[in-house]
């Protein structure tokens, strides 16, 4: 479909990402590699942010696997409330063995999200957006100037995600949560499930 378009923000790799990529220009006509040297998420972002064309953004970071009909739920979160400013989306953690006992507490923190089964909105700041996956009008992301300065590397330099939604808590946004939009955030035991691992994510 020519519905949407998809951008590959490639944030300086060092493997095969421009090749696989470009090997698949010719078949999906939608799809569109963008190279950003500048090092960072946010840098990423905000590029791929820039070169899109359509009313509403969606950020899907590169560490997860989305369900099928993902676009289409959070699009439908748009068409029932035509206020709505961003869309929070479900988000649940996959590891690669077996999960740690004591992480439970701690998954919010590596992106894990869930707020019911049902379409739902809120203006009253009780929603966040995690970036792993997320959307929001693309009018209100830049005119809030989009996330703050955040991961470069291993190295966490501000507060990215939580800065944009602070910024659209400040205004009381109406924010919607979609359900069925859905995001495996794979996550390594061995990195991810430490307790060093957790404290690059506080």
């Amino acid at each position: 479909t020519e519905e949407y378009e998809i951008i590959v923000v490639d944030n300086r790799s060092t493997d095969d990402t421009r090749q696989y990529v470009e090997s698949l220009l010719l078949k999906h006509k939608n799809l569109i590699y963008l190279y950003e040297p500048k090092p960072g998420a946010t840098n990423a972002r905000h590029a791929g942010a820039h070169k899109a064309k359509g009313e509403y953004l969606v950020f899907a970071d590169n560490d997860g696997l989305f369900n099928p009909e993902c676009l289409a739920e959070i699009r439908k979160v748009y068409d029932v409330d035509k206020e709505c400013a961003a869309v929070a989306c479900r988000i649940e953690i996959q590891w690669d063995g077996v999960e740690p006992d004591w992480i439970a507490p701690y998954k919010n923190l590596l992106g894990q999200l869930n707020y019911g089964d049902e379409i739902r909105y809120d203006n009253h700041n009780r929603f966040y957006l995690n970036g792993g996956l997320m959307s929001v009008r693309k009018d209100v992301f830049e005119r809030l100037g989009g996330f703050n300065p955040d991961l470069i590397g291993p190295y966490l330099i501000g507060d990215g995600d939580l800065g944009f939604v602070n910024k659209l808590h400040a205004e009381h946004a109406l924010i919607g949560w979609a359900p069925n939009a859905r995001m495996l955030h794979m996550q390594l035991v061995a990195k991810h499930g430490s307790k060093r691992g957790i404290a690059l994510h506080c």
